[in-house]
């Protein structure tokens, strides 16, 4: 049997980390930080060897998203500001050290400018359609995403991931995913910059796409123009499902990191661990326990 294709969402699984981390002290010689990426490498360990992928991507965001910034300019204004690119790529942070580890480890890993790692995520859920996907994040927004073969892993505070299938989603929601994107459109998110539409929250936008027919025009709340043009432009912002809104992503590469066996193919990922003093990583690539 086939192993599942996992999608993960590098930037929300990597901030977790350094959020988990932020008072572990771990330091190499140069006083790197780097517990993020112990947490990083173990998370995406214990991932790989409950599910035996067959394939595995890492998404990573590519600055903020052009195409939302360019619809409304309130897109994500109300969080910190996002790290740029260039200081990411930097060896010393976080992000730098999870890059160049996946990167010698020969996991795929992709980022397209001026594109989220959502919409990464999103294309290679259009990209192989019929094949059995896990998507990796705490982001409800991949929600849509869910069908028939299609799960999410949502983390806990308590380090477990829960298992998001279509029946969590009608459960949570009151509609199926593939409704989701109308529902958020109406319900808008003051965190991520959604306007959605004033007055209408969970039971009202609800209860008024289900009499509507789950139509943004038939809604009886958005006979006012500006209302319903507020929701348009929100479903615009938060629909991952239409493929035009998607990049154009490398073709899917099969799971197959790098073995111990090929000798000196290995010499940069030894070479990395060991400046960083991850010793015990180092172990368990050795003994083939790192990924299996």
């Amino acid at each position: 049997m086939v192993g599942p294709v996992m999608l993960v969402d590098g930037n929300n699984l990597l901030v977790r980390c350094i959020k988990a981390m932020e008072y572990s002290g771990l330091r190499n010689g140069e006083s790197w930080e780097t517990g993020p990426l112990t947490a990083f490498i173990g998370a995406l360990g214990r991932l790989t060897r409950a599910h035996e992928p067959s394939a595995v991507v890492v998404c990573w965001d590519a600055g903020p998203s052009v195409r939302r910034k360019a619809l409304y300019d309130g897109y994500k204004a109300a969080r910190a500001e996002h790290p740029s690119p260039q200081y990411e790529e930097r060896k010393e942070t976080a992000f730098g050290m999870a890059k160049a580890f996946l990167k010698a480890c020969r996991i795929q890993q992709v980022a397209v400018s001026g594109y989220e790692a959502d919409d990464v995520v999103a294309a290679y859920w259009h990209q192989t359609p019929g094949r059995a996907k896990l998507i990796v994040s705490g982001d409800k927004d991949f929600l849509q995403l869910v069908d028939e073969h299609t799960i999410q892993l949502r983390p806990d505070n308590a380090g477990t991931y829960k298992v998001w299938g279509r029946e969590e989603v009608q459960e949570e929601y009151g509609c199926p995913p593939e409704c989701l994107p109308l529902l958020m459109a109406l319900m808008g998110d003051p965190i991520d910059g959604i306007p959605g539409v004033r007055g209408l929250g969970p039971k009202k936008a609800l209860k008024g796409l289900e009499e509507a027919g789950w139509s943004l025009q038939s809604v009886a709340a958005l006979k006012d123009p500006e209302k319903l043009c507020d929701a348009v432009l929100s479903h615009a912002l938060v629909d991952l499902r239409d493929p035009e809104y998607h990049p154009q992503v490398p073709p899917l590469k099969p799971f197959a990191p790098l073995d111990p066996s090929e000798g000196g193919a290995c010499l940069e990922l030894v070479n990395f661990l060991r400046a960083l003093d991850l010793e015990t990583v180092l172990n368990r690539f050795y003994t083939g326990t790192l990924w299996k």
